[in-house]
Parts: structure tokens; C-alpha cells; sequence
């Protein structure tokens, strides 16, 4: 299969590009290798892809208007899958998982869909949109808390309050992706935060952490229900923070 792929040197682009290309699928990577975090980092994940059979890659924005239509014409691609944006996914195994397997199937058009109560992830024409993610909220204390154990030293944070346009709860409904391709991402946040951090310590060669600090002891992985909260004389002191955040000791 003949796959067009945007941010193809990013997080997520790069560890897809190598699993299509692993199964077999021609990959034709865009990518505009911006300066958002270091491109260095960038270029030693295509640095993995090129020469491999079936990738191909070019440095293009997605605002040149020119560019895109003739890079369309000229690939003709079989499935597109955009991931061009900025940085911030930390878990990648259960994304790749999501995205091959939405990428099999061909999406079906809604034949009851209405314009006057339309579904917003169906359409009349063959379109699905489907959530990867994390279908348990965790709350932003609680992270802090794992990434703390992982790194092995404390954060030193900054208590803000909300700022406008914060989101106070969010999470993704995998319910459609589970129905139509069998698929329910698993990566706790503790599994993901440490793999990260082992990650970035093997990448930038800074010497890890004890193991007993790097692994959390198994209280830690706790249930929804008891995660951690703010203490009470730190929701006494300031009742509106709800945001935290962290600076690097």
C-alpha cells in the first residue's frame, strides 16, 4: 500500500514509518523539520528511514499551497495519514497500533447521517474519525508524581491558576475504535513516563537513576479512584489552583 505521510520525522511519524515499512508499505514522508524542539533529533530519525525499500522522503511545509497539490499528483497515494503538528505525545506503541489498524480499514459512509443533528465522527461520505488515546483521565499531581519517581528527584513547581482556555478534564472515548478494528490502547501512564524517561536518558546519555527509583513500587499504580489529590492545607491556602507547573531543578 502506497502511504503519504506528514510529520513523518516527529514522534509518532517516525515509529509508524518503520512499522509500515517493516510490514511492507511504500512510505512517502513530508516533513518541514521545523525548530520547534531539536531538529537534530529530527534528522537522526530519518536518518533510520532513508535507504530503507519504499521511503521516500521530502522537506515540505504543508502551508505551500503549491507544493501540496503537486506532491499529490505525484505520489497518488493509497491512504493518508496526517500527523504534522507541534510536539507533546509521550506514548507511542498503543498510537502506531491505532493508526495501522484504522488505516486497514476502509471507513463506510453513514447512510442515517443528518445535517440537522450530524455525528461529528461520521459523514454520508466514507469518513470515520476515530480517538487513540488514554480513555482514563489522570489528573496533573498524579503525573507530576510519576515523572518525579521516573527522573528520580523532585519537581519544583510553580501553582498557577486556571488560565483561559484550559481544558479542567479531558479523555478519549475509544468505544468506536474498539468496535470496528478490535483495538483499546493499554500503556499505563506509569509504563509510558518511564519508557519515555529511559528513552531520553539512553538518547542524551545522562546517567539513570537507581532502578528502585526509576520503577515505582506497585502502590503507585494506583486505581482512578485514588489518585492523587491536593492536600488539603494546599487547597486551603489557594482554592482556585488547579494547574501546575514544573521546572527542571
Amino acid at each position: 500500500m502506497r502511504i503519504l505521510m506528514t510529520g513523518t520525522a516527529g514522534f509518532i511519524g517516525f515509529h509508524l514509518a518503520k512499522r509500515l515499512l517493516d510490514r511492507g508499505d511504500e512510505v512517502y514522508g513530508a516533513d518541514n523539520l521545523n525548530n520547534y524542539y531539536d531538529v537534530r533529533l529530527k534528522h537522526a530519525r530519518l536518518a533510520q528511514l532513508e535507504g530503507r525499500p519504499g521511503f521516500t522522503f521530502q522537506k515540505l511545509d504543508l502551508a505551500d499551497r503549491n507544493a501540496v497539490p503537486e506532491m499529490f499528483q505525484r505520489v497518488r497515494p493509497q491512504r493518508v495519514v496526517h500527523l504534522a503538528a507541534q510536539a507533546g505525545v509521550r506514548y507511542i506503541d498503543d498510537i502506531v497500533e491505532g493508526v495501522v489498524r484504522v488505516s486497514d480499514r476502509v471507513a463506510a459512509p453513514n447512510p442515517s447521517w443528518s445535517g440537522e443533528r450530524p455525528d461529528p465522527g461520521t459523514s454520508k461520505a466514507p469518513c470515520k474519525l476515530y480517538n487513540i488515546g488514554n480513555h482514563n483521565p489522570v489528573e496533573l499531581l498524579y503525573f507530576i508524581k510519576v515523572l518525579e519517581m521516573a527522573v528520580g528527584q523532585p519537581a519544583r513547581m510553580r501553582l498557577l491558576p486556571m488560565q483561559p482556555g484550559d481544558v479542567p478534564a479531558t479523555y478519549a472515548d475509544v468505544d468506536d475504535l474498539r468496535r470496528d478494528v478490535g483495538f483499546k490502547p493499554s500503556t499505563t501512564i506509569e509504563e509510558g513516563v518511564h519508557r519515555f524517561v529511559d528513552w531520553y536518558r539512553r538518547y542524551y546519555g545522562r546517567t539513570p537513576a537507581p532502578s528502585s527509583v526509576l520503577r515505582p513500587p506497585s502502590s503507585v499504580a494506583r486505581p482512578l479512584s485514588s489518585v492523587v489529590r491536593p492536600t488539603e492545607a494546599l487547597k486551603n491556602r489557594a482554592p482556585s489552583i488547579r494547574k501546575a507547573r514544573c521546572h527542571r531543578p
